[in-house]
């Protein structure tokens, strides 16, 4: 009798193979609705895989359609938690802040910014941020960790917060690639 010795064939794992996958921003599209984070003096671009590079400081944010009185929502999410294949901790939320003026400055924070930091050893996670207008009449709906460097940035119900708070489709966005 012959024996048959199974191995395990692994394959990095990504985004596609979720159970219901998260779309990735559309990079093709024109600049109006692409954001572009700037981390330590240099702009990113959008789907760039900045595995390496020192991302813990706040990046500032450009828009090219920006309008100056405007205020907006700025938001970054990891959608690939745990592991790109298995995302059972979707959404990360890694940044929620209203931004502002020409320069996008922050003029309230709701989540403080924190880096890209996926488990070592999984495939590159995709960082996401999204710029949705804010009406500044309206009061934020949200959990109540926001506001609060608390644990609880895990398995943010991010479709939740965007149907509380009336958010239409964001008015730009942009996507980064980072793994450990």
């Amino acid at each position: 009798m012959t024996s048959l010795s199974l191995t395990s064939c692994q394959h990095a794992c990504t985004w596609q193979d979720a159970p219901q996958p998260v779309p990735s921003v559309n990079c093709q599209a024109d600049s109006s609705s692409l954001l572009f984070p700037v981390f330590n003096g240099q702009k990113a671009a959008c789907n760039q895989d900045l595995s390496g590079t020192d991302l813990t400081t706040t990046p500032s944010i450009q828009w090219d359609g920006v309008r100056a009185g405007d205020t907006y929502l700025l938001m970054m999410v990891d959608p690939d938690a745990s592991t790109p294949c298995n995302p059972s901790h979707r959404y990360v939320l890694h940044w929620a802040a209203f931004v502002t003026g020409q320069d996008l400055h922050e003029t309230h924070t709701f989540a403080s910014y924190r880096s890209p930091h996926p488990p070592s050893g999984s495939p590159a996670h995709r960082y996401q941020l999204f710029l949705f207008e804010w009406e500044a009449t309206l009061g934020v709906n949200h959990p109540d960790f926001l506001g609060h460097d608390s644990q609880h940035r895990g398995s943010f119900d991010f479709d939740r917060f965007k149907t509380m708070n009336g958010l239409r489709e964001p008015v730009a966005s942009f996507q980064l690639l980072y793994h450990n």
